[in-house]
């Protein structure tokens, strides 16, 4: 894995999220703290 280099960064993105513009709003207020969590089990995870 190669990490991408900017002006003033260098960063590994391994997974890309996209919501709809559309509909965002209402999903994120719908599930957005369930996803938040997900997330943040992932980070936990690959972080030890």
């Amino acid at each position: 894995m190669d990490y991408q280099s900017k002006n003033h960064s260098k960063f590994l993105l391994m997974t890309h999220l996209i919501f709809v513009c559309k509909y965002r709003k209402k999903l994120l207020n719908y599930v957005g703290s369930e996803v938040k969590g997900i997330l943040i089990d992932i980070t936990r995870e690959y972080e030890n």
